[in-house]
């Protein structure tokens, strides 16, 4: 019941800080006046993601940890998680507890900042 309450916890912090990203990153385009670029909430834009862990303690299980993010960020960075395309999956020790996510659009890297946990 605890792990489950902070998965909950973190998923809405995770949220919220992909909703600020991608606001910062609609913001840049249209300051540099860029009136073409990939559209994540388009359903047919292909995306990738890749994750990085640090842990302080433990294993956690991969598959999970994955799908979670996924839905996290599903109608924030892409329409709906189908789109990804492409996974990346690293995790080691450390000294707090963080994610490091990056999405891509169409294989090209995006000017989306680091979305942390």
């Amino acid at each position: 019941m605890v792990e489950r309450a902070r998965q909950q916890k973190q998923a809405r912090l995770l949220k919220r800080r992909a909703r600020v990203a991608r606001g910062k990153f609609i913001h840049r385009l249209r300051r540099l006046g860029s009136t073409w670029w990939y559209d994540p909430i388009n359903p047919k834009t292909v995306v990738t993601i890749s994750i990085h862990y640090a842990r302080v303690s433990g294993r956690s299980d991969a598959a999970n940890t994955i799908g979670g993010i996924a839905d996290a960020l599903q109608g924030i960075l892409y329409k709906n998680d189908r789109q990804i395309r492409k996974v990346r999956y690293s995790e080691d020790g450390g000294a707090r507890e963080e994610y490091v996510i990056t999405i891509n659009y169409k294989g090209q890297p995006s000017m989306l900042p680091h979305v942390s946990l």
